[in-house]
């Protein structure tokens, strides 16, 4: 790479990146020339784009095209702002009935991201940050997330060493397996002081028009407040809410034990 031309690695990247936006399919020697930057230096980059998988090479015209990670990275910031849109409004009207902290996480590889919340009104609630990421093997939201999950996956997910995040937290993969099937049995997740010591919080899953699982919606608060009756009134709660996002995401309808797995088969 030459010196002193002002163009940093990134911007040459995104730069080759962009190209694809203009049209799907291009060679080095057009890269070349559209770009000025040297043979060698295209060259070099695009096959480390093409081993991190945001570009591949056809092995007969030796042409580039977008790499299938940038189809996974698309989807989840569809996800993202889909889900987003529809469960707004939702979680707003939750939080307010609730008085509890609303959030929402989607699933990004191993882990959960908190994508959207809303804070009840409560003087005591719980703490929530957009963008807190957590294993997916423990907390509510995350948990009813692992649960509907193709079966393969989850499989994968649990044959890893699970981190624990508090003396709750659940590592060990045969409890953890009982815990998915009481999940899927009932339909919403609960959780005790799993990932924050004193919170406790209960979560269903929301499913988009394909029947997979894109998030998990939960309600959270302190461990005192989320008595047995409590918490047989928030499952109910949030679950109705998970399903009337899951129908604004084209889902169909309730999703059964029977249904949810014939679901998760089908994604393996």
């Amino acid at each position: 790479m030459k010196r002193g031309d002002g163009l940093s690695v990134v911007k040459r990247v995104t730069s080759l990146l962009d190209r694809f936006l203009v049209r799907d399919c291009w060679s080095l020697a057009e890269l070349h020339s559209e770009l000025g930057y040297s043979k060698a230096t295209i060259s070099r980059l695009m096959r480390e784009l093409a081993e991190a998988g945001y570009v591949r090479q056809e092995s007969d015209t030796r042409f580039y095209r977008p790499g299938f990670k940038i189809l996974h990275l698309a989807n989840v910031l569809k996800e993202q702002i889909d889900v987003r849109a529809a469960s707004q409004q939702i979680m707003r009207g939750l939080a307010a009935r609730t008085g509890e902290t609303i959030q929402l996480i989607i699933p990004v590889g191993d882990y959960g991201v908190c994508v959207e919340k809303a804070d009840g009104h409560e003087a005591v609630r719980l703490y929530s940050v957009v963008g807190r990421t957590v294993p997916l093997h423990c907390g509510a939201a995350t948990k009813v997330i692992l649960a509907f999950l193709p079966d393969k996956r989850t499989e994968q997910l649990l044959s890893r060493p699970l981190q624990r995040m508090t003396p709750n937290t659940i590592t060990e993969s045969k409890h953890l397996r009982e815990e998915i099937q009481k999940i899927r049995a009932f339909g919403f997740a609960f959780s005790v002081e799993e990932l924050t010591m004193g919170v406790a919080g209960v979560a269903a899953p929301v499913f988009d028009d394909s029947g997979a699982v894109v998030a998990g919606l939960s309600i959270a608060g302190p461990v005192a407040r989320f008595t047995d009756a409590r918490i047989a009134e928030l499952s109910r709660v949030v679950m109705e809410a998970a399903m009337e996002i899951s129908v604004r995401m084209g889902h169909r309808g309730e999703v059964s034990p029977a249904e949810g797995n014939r679901l998760r088969k089908q994604g393996e």
